[in-house]
């Protein structure tokens, strides 16, 4: 099948590393693509990287990317819409910031900023870490989906618990 990498990000190397094996893993687990992005270069033709990505496989694309760099440079909204102007499939939203990293608060807000801006399915993802704010990113941000991170290393039982709530509502 089709196996596509492509990661433009400047970070630490341990993280590099990670993102490099997920994306080798995740099209044979899924078939997918992912296209993990810095908003650090905004100067780079993300949009026509994206669509060239497109028109090259059959898989759906995917884009996942922070709300910005820094608090003065939100531009999740933005990058949102050129996403899916590039025709990818669907979009993952992580509201911080990179300088926030794992700091402060994710802003479900923006998420559903982005949500209402776009036509295409929107992922939500941040301060996920328990069945109930599943629920309420959900029900506030009004995305298709959510992605559970950092919260499923400390308690892999997370999804479970997701989903009975889920159930329940």
């Amino acid at each position: 099948g089709d196996i596509i990498l492509f990661i433009r990000f400047s970070i630490n190397p341990l993280e590099c590393l990670l993102l490099l094996v997920l994306s080798i893993l995740l099209p044979l687990i899924s078939g997918f693509i992912g296209i993990i992005t810095n908003l650090k270069y905004p100067k780079l033709d993300w949009e026509n990287e994206t669509v060239a990505v497109k028109q090259n496989t059959n898989l759906p694309v995917s884009v996942k990317f922070r709300s910005g760099i820094e608090e003065k440079s939100i531009n999740a909204v933005d990058f949102a819409k050129m996403c899916e102007n590039a025709h990818a499939d669907y979009i993952t939203v992580h509201s911080r910031t990179r300088e926030q990293f794992y700091s402060g608060v994710a802003d479900r807000n923006l998420i559903k900023k982005v949500v209402d801006s776009v036509n295409i399915p929107v992922i939500a993802n941040g301060d996920i870490d328990s069945g109930e704010s599943a629920l309420d990113m959900l029900n506030i941000t009004g995305a298709h989906s959510i992605m559970i991170g950092r919260a499923a290393l400390g308690n892999p039982l997370i999804f479970s618990q997701i989903k009975s709530v889920l159930n329940e509502d």
